[in-house]
């Protein structure tokens, strides 16, 4: 082999090694450096404030901040590509069961809003018992059983409204309608 050829096979094999090395350093790097997510801190930022946005006025704002931040942190895990492909729908749905796997891992207080006074009174007008009452000591019944349980828990309850002390709130109001009717 002459050595001119022999020269040009050794350039050649040399720039090869080189590209290939290149590559090979290209695709180190990059898994190394994965693409940049979804979830930037605009776009963390924009789901957090709208969640918090979303839970109104029954949390105090340290709550709902508490609340949101674990909610982002699931929804990042769920959909690490971001929210826009999720079908609406869907997503109400997963950041209500979120919000509520959220709200047994964290303390929240609960204020006496009026949102959280009339979340209250429509459940109490939903019970298939409360259908008995007349309907003109509805909206009493109702006052009455805030107000026992604004006794019960006057700086809001944490978390949530025990089943005994809601009983006992009804028991209680049920019993001063039955005397206010004997009379």
């Amino acid at each position: 082999m002459n050595k001119t050829l022999k020269f040009a096979l050794t350039l050649m094999f040399g720039l090869l090694a080189y590209y290939i090395a290149k590559q090979i350093g290209k695709v180190l790097y990059t898994s190394s450096h994965p693409k940049e997510t979804a979830w930037t801190p605009k776009y963390n930022k924009e789901v957090f404030n709208s969640l918090c946005e979303g839970y109104g006025e029954i949390y105090a704002d340290s709550d709902k901040a508490k609340l949101a931040y674990c909610v982002v942190n699931k929804l990042k895990i769920k959909y690490p590509d971001g929210l826009n492909a999720v079908n609406t729908d869907s997503l109400k749905l997963q950041t209500k069961a979120l919000s509520k796997e959220c709200s047994k891992e964290i303390v929240l207080h609960i204020r006496w809003s009026p949102a959280f006074i009339n979340q209250l009174k429509d459940k109490v007008r939903q019970a298939e018992w409360f259908q008995g009452i007349k309907d003109k000591y509805k909206d009493s019944f109702c006052d009455c059983f805030v107000n026992q349980l604004q006794t019960i828990y006057p700086n809001g309850p944490v978390d949530s409204i025990t089943h005994s002390d809601r009983d006992s709130a009804i028991i209680l109001c049920a019993k001063n309608f039955k005397k206010i009717n004997s009379k």
